[in-house]
Formats: C-alpha cells, structure tokens, sequence
C-alpha cells in the first residue's frame, strides 16, 4: 500500500531556515494526522530532509488492520525513500552544497529498483512520483541551499527508474524572502494563493505574500506566522475542494539555525 500527501512551506529569514508541513498522511482512503513529514539526520548539522509524493510502500498486512492510522504509528514501511535517502546522506557527511546530487538521484532510484526486484507483485501498472527535498543553512555566511530530486517512474516490469535534479538553488542575505512550496504545489497556486489577501490573518502575512522583503530584513518569528497561515489556509480549503491528498493535521514547524541539530518549534 502507497502512502501520499504533503504540503512544505520553506522561508529563508536573516538568521535562519524556517520549513513547515501538515501532518496528515493519506492512506488508501484513511487520513492519519500527526506524522512527522521531516527527516532529521545525524550529520551534516544544520540540514533537513522530506519526501513528497510516494515516501515508500507500507507491508501488505496494512489490508488488515482495522485502524490503518494506528497500524503506521507502531509499523515500519517495507520501503521507505527518505530512509534510504537518509543513510546515504549521512554516510557522506558532508555539506549540503558538497553532496554529489547526481550520486544521491542514482542511489535513490536504485534503491526504489531493488525493492521492485525482492518484490515485483507491487508493481501495478500506474504511475506514481516521489520528490526528495534536502535544505540547509549556514550560520557563517547566513546562505540558505535547496536541493530536490524527483522520481517519476512507472510500476510495470521491466521499467527503468530514473531520477533527476530538478531544483538547486542557493539564497542569500540580499535575495527576496519569498515562500519556497512544495508537495501539493498545483493545489496551492491554483486554489489558495490568488485569494492570499482574503483569507492571510496578519498583515505581515499579506504584505510578505504580495511584495516580500528581503531575506536580511525577514524576523524567523514572521516567517514562522507566515508559513503556519499557509498550510492552515491550504487544509481549509481542502474542505471546500478537495485535493489529490489531503492536506491537515498539526502544523509541524522546524528551524534550522545556528544549533547543529533543526529546532522542533511545535
């Protein structure tokens, strides 16, 4: 069983990386709200990862059980991307702006391959997309990195599995403070952002959205409020029209900053 669904505010301030997510994973039909979307690593410091899309691929058992919500919560996937991202990311140890992308993009589409070898009953014929975001800051020159790879492929026998980098992008002190989205991005342009100034909360909110300011005059605590109204906003109206996946749950809002490790602010 394939899991979906995640929306990722990312905001660049003057002293920090500001990255946001719902909590909702969608789930052949269940919502399961309060699932970390983020991966937090060992090492490198300063640096955080998350997969949109297809994460990974839950044991067959999930058919089963009468609370698929509590089945994820004390089950491991069969697969998951953003673990195997995740090992090899730290086995590298290595700045963000040092990892070798296209290495990174061959071991996860390799490692998606693998799992379709040991387990070829999965594949279904449809197509299917996973997306891995990794972001970084560095408190020394305050420049904030974004790297993604994506992986479309299709699960019939035989296909080939490539992936891509599709976003590599560096931000600066001088560069604007515009709000990075990803996940159901489609969603969000198309049914929240052109009604921003109707439903934003705070002015800061609006006035960031409409003509954001630079990254050296963005506060981490505006970032914060900013992000929080756009995924609250996207899950609202996720209930008026529905989206691919669904979008809710508990805000999860992360700083990565001058500590080594990302900071949980709720």
């Amino acid at each position: 069983m394939w899991d979906a669904g995640t929306l990722i505010v990312l905001i660049a301030t003057q002293s920090g990386l500001v990255a946001a997510s719902d909590s909702r994973l969608s789930l052949d039909g269940a919502m399961c709200d309060g699932v970390d979307k983020f991966l937090t690593l060992e090492k490198p410091s300063r640096l955080i990862m998350a997969v949109t899309g297809r994460r990974g691929v839950w044991p067959m058992s999930i058919f089963a059980a009468p609370d698929k919500c509590n089945f994820i919560r004390t089950h491991r996937r069969d697969f998951d991307l953003g673990e195997a991202a995740k090992a090899y990311v730290e086995a590298k140890a290595l700045p963000l702006e040092k990892i070798n992308l296209t290495a990174l993009a061959q071991h996860c589409a390799d490692s998606w391959a693998a799992f379709f070898m040991t387990q070829p009953y999965r594949l279904d014929g449809s197509s299917t997309f996973s997306r891995l975001l990794l972001a970084s800051y560095d408190p020394t020159t305050h420049a904030t990195r974004v790297r993604i790879i994506d992986i479309p492929f299709v699960l019939k026998p035989g296909e080939k599995i490539n992936a891509s980098i599709t976003f590599d992008i560096t931000l600066l002190p001088d560069d604007l403070a515009a709000p990075y989205v990803l996940g159901e991005t489609e969603y969000y342009f198309e049914k929240v952002h052109p009604e921003f100034s109707k439903w934003a909360k705070s002015e800061n909110t609006k006035t960031q959205l409409a003509t954001p300011r630079k990254i050296k005059e963005t506060l981490v605590e505006d970032a914060i409020e900013i992000a929080i109204e756009m995924i609250e906003a996207t899950s609202r109206m996720t209930e008026i029209s529905p989206a691919n996946s669904g979008i809710g749950g508990p805000i999860d809002v992360r700083v990565i900053g001058k500590e080594q490790t990302p900071r949980k602010i709720r």
